[in-house]
């Protein structure tokens, strides 16, 4: 979650409005299961697989983050202070292309 300043908050969200809820149903017309998201006054019914394959992209995006930090954070300690943030920059668009598999000359063997 996120303040106006699009800083991250750390502790429970401030308002009920922030909070996301998640609940299963099932639809009344076709009796499918359904993955219910709402969010303040917005609203949104997922199939189990869009539900599933949201969770994987949550999970994924998690754990692209933390190797992000991980990276910045041995680009300092190897010597990080003498890099400006364009350069830090850089260095992790670098990484994120690299851990994509799109690296510049590499093929597939």
């Amino acid at each position: 979650m996120t303040d106006e300043g699009n800083e991250t908050q750390s502790g429970p969200p401030s308002k009920l409005e922030d909070v996301i809820w998640v609940d299963s149903m099932i639809s009344h017309r076709t009796q499918e299961p359904i993955v219910n998201l709402s969010w303040g006054d917005r609203n949104l019914q997922l199939s189990i697989a869009q539900a599933r394959d949201l969770a994987m992209n949550v999970l994924e995006a998690s754990e692209a983050a933390q190797s992000d930090a991980v990276m910045l954070r041995f680009v300092d300690h190897i010597g990080g202070d003498s890099l400006n943030e364009g350069q830090k920059g850089k260095i992790l668009h670098d990484f994120r292309r690299f851990r994509a598999g799109k690296v510049e000359g590499e093929t597939d063997t």
